[in-house]
């Protein structure tokens, strides 16, 4: 699946969509490496392939637009663990078998601390930008009406 949404380009257009929204919180696109780790971590359920996946599609494109290697590779390594957690986790499976609990409960159990550890990652990224604002690109200008949204190929090719 990881090398599905790595040929399709999706990570261009998971960039170029998600640019505009997070121009104004601070480590701007950081946020993507650990939004994008607890989405495809509630997917897949492992967190070796929710680095892999994350970090094929989303490293290339921070590290070209400027981003702090160190801590682009940070966030992909931090947040990567979250499959761990978020179900369906393997190893919350594994755990259920081996000592006989209830996986729907420990499934349950591991949903409020995986949200919480995705907004605790989010918010070190935040105090770590304000406090390093010249190891994040500029923010860039912001355009106004129309042109703040990013236009699809169907519009493009329509426009005059």
């Amino acid at each position: 699946m990881g090398e599905i949404l790595f040929r399709t380009r999706l990570s261009e257009d998971l960039f170029a969509g998600l640019a505009p929204w997070l121009t104004r919180i601070p480590g701007r696109l950081l946020h993507v490496n650990i939004l994008g780790c607890g989405i495809f971590a509630a997917v897949s359920g492992s967190s070796a392939a929710t680095a892999a996946t994350i970090g094929k599609m989303s490293m290339p494109e921070l590290i070209g637009r400027g981003y702090d290697r160190r801590m682009a590779i940070g966030t992909l390594a931090g947040s990567g663990t979250l499959g761990l957690l978020i179900p369906p986790s393997i190893i919350l499976i594994v755990y259920g078998v081996a000592t006989e609990e209830s996986i729907a409960r420990l499934f349950v159990a591991g949903v409020l601390p995986g949200a919480m550890l995705v907004l605790l990652f989010m918010g070190y990224v935040v105090l770590w930008a304000l406090i390093n604002p010249t190891r994040v690109p500029p923010r860039p200008r912001t355009a106004r009406g129309r042109n703040a949204w990013p236009a699809s190929d169907a519009s493009r090719r329509w426009s005059c």
